[in-house]
């Protein structure tokens, strides 16, 4: 009973066998882990109420500008009634297929002052280190606030200390008004204080190349949302895209309509346009959807979804001047107690591909 505190023991990872005997997964698309994979496990004790909490093994750490997995340990415990302090170390698991894990660390922690739920703020450090080379060290400050019942703010500020450049700000706010909810948000990122040198492994990050562009992306823009009764919402956003280096700015603006949301059957579509410089920046994009909870004698907490995306380019990309997508799905629990089935089927096809067709059959067992 993981409210009790007490030991316990957590896992969870896949395997899968390829019936083929083809190297799609190894060779094709070149995963490492082509037949499975530990996603954590861990053993872990806690105080009741969240005072102190230790983990032992492969976990996943989220301490602010922390967003890692480790094979090792971490520490969380609360000092006094306003302060709270973390901290971790061990392997960095995404660097353990690049020569072996000799010469591989990675550590850090966060000291947060909080006061009750109103608002917590946090101070964080961390260091990765693969086959004895520094690849990256980050220090930034967290925040997360409810100022009122009517507006929160969450974000944080990330800054590279080898470069000695601000990797990353991001910052949401939801402001309530009745009604109405406004989502304003704020995100910048410089891609060579992000990514670093781009010499780090790919395992890190499947986009370190951008760290060798001298680029910065500045993202801002908000959603809104109008509740018109219990059961129709009228939504609208706007997002704009500002490029240092591409001196291209491109804005994406769409209504949406939400009819029965958080029932038993809901329905949603989107319109919108974005509009910018390059060909891949100017389209409009449709996109409809539905959700529909079920039960039954036979199937309980069965459901049927479906969703069907449209974008229409203004100008052809490699001769095409659409891309589709269509995704279904549906399951439930066929043993009571025991075992729930789930069928997805997706289907995709745009410029950069003829078609993408999908099937994923998944059982769950309740142990």
């Amino acid at each position: 009973d993981l409210e009790e505190g007490g030991l316990s023991v957590h896992l969870y990872g896949w395997g899968r066998k390829d019936l083929a005997e083809s190297d799609l997964f190894e060779d094709d698309l070149n995963q490492e882990d082509p037949d499975g994979e530990l996603l954590y496990g861990y053993l872990q004790y806690a105080e009741p109420y969240g005072g102190f909490n230790a983990r032992l093994g492969r976990q996943h750490i989220f301490a602010g500008i922390t967003n890692d997995t480790i094979d090792g340990a971490q520490l969380a415990v609360d000092v006094g009634s306003y302060l709270t302090f973390s901290a971790f170390g061990g392997l960095p698991a995404a660097y353990s297929e690049e020569n072996g894990s000799g010469g591989d660390q990675i550590y850090g922690g966060r000291l947060a002052h909080y006061l009750g739920r109103a608002y917590q703020i946090g101070f964080a450090y961390q260091k990765i280190v693969d086959d004895g080379e520094d690849i990256t060290e980050t220090a930034g400050v967290d925040l997360t606030a409810d100022l009122s019942t009517h507006l929160s703010i969450s974000g944080l500020s990330a800054y590279n200390v080898d470069t000695q450049g601000w990797r990353e700000h991001r910052y949401d706010a939801d402001l309530r008004l009745g009604p109405l909810l406004l989502s304003p948000r704020y995100h910048q990122f410089d891609y060579q204080d992000y990514f670093g040198d781009g010499e780090a492994p790919e395992a890190d990050s499947l986009f370190r190349f951008l760290g060798d562009a001298d680029e910065t992306l500045t993202l801002y823009g908000g959603d809104a949302e109008m509740a018109l009764g219990t059961q129709m919402i009228l939504g609208a956003k706007a997002i704009q895209y500002a490029y240092d280096l591409r001196d291209e700015d491109a804005v994406y603006a769409a209504g949406l309509l939400t009819l029965g949301r958080n029932s038993g059957f809901e329905l949603g579509v989107e319109v919108g346009q974005m509009q910018g410089d390059s060909d891949d920046n100017r389209y409009r994009l449709y996109r409809g959807y539905f959700y529909w909870q079920m039960g039954g004698e036979r199937l309980r907490d069965g459901f049927i979804s479906a969703d069907a995306q449209l974008v229409d380019y203004e100008e052809e990309i490699y001769g095409e001047t659409q891309a589709q997508f269509y995704a279904l799905g549906i399951g439930g629990r066929v043993v009571p107690n025991l075992m729930t089935v789930k069928l997805a089927l997706n289907y995709a096809q745009d410029p950069y591909f003829d078609e993408d067709v999908s099937a994923l059959l998944s059982l769950i067992f309740d142990l």
